[in-house]
């Protein structure tokens, strides 16, 4: 279809998730539910580390800055080197700018201020990128980021994506 979204052909060569878009080429994007996947891996291991906050007696509003401290920390450290969280990459994506170039320190802070405004009605920025054929959430759209496979031998078999699609 055109402009539209269409299953990759078996006998078309890897894609390049880090060129994708730039050069008018189709790529694979993460869509919603290999992307939801990734943040339930995310929010199992910083429950887990707010936990041990808990045990080591960090329960008083100090303690809950530290926590938001954290949960910035694991996900604007991680995103600003190499675009992955651990839940990411466990499951081979990765958040690339939309030129696919990395994303910064900046753009990563900015992203995760993203993930909370997405959240606030009703979730329905992360919503967005199921309901979408670019598949960006309001975190990726206010940032200017997307989310790829790492590997482009998988995202050869992903959903490819046309710019046209933005």
């Amino acid at each position: 279809s055109q402009g539209g979204v269409r299953a990759a052909p078996g006998a078309a060569g890897p894609l390049s998730p880090g060129a994708a878009g730039s050069s008018g080429s189709p790529e694979a994007r993460a869509g919603f539910w290999i992307r939801l996947a990734a943040q339930v891996i995310d929010l199992v291991l910083i429950s887990i580390a707010n936990g041990l906050m808990a045990e080591a007696g960090v329960k008083n509003a100090g303690g809950v800055l530290a926590i938001w401290v954290l949960n910035g920390l694991y996900y604007i450290g991680l995103t600003a080197n190499g675009g992955q969280t651990l839940g990411k990459k466990i499951l081979g994506i990765k958040v690339v700018m939309m030129d696919g170039s990395p994303v910064g320190l900046g753009k990563a802070a900015l992203r995760w201020v993203g993930y909370i405004l997405s959240a606030l009605p009703l979730y329905m920025g992360y919503i967005w990128v199921g309901a979408t054929k670019p598949k960006r959430g309001w975190h990726d759209l206010i940032c200017g980021t997307k989310v790829v496979y790492a590997d482009p031998a998988v995202a050869a078999r992903g959903i490819v994506y046309t710019p046209e699609d933005e």
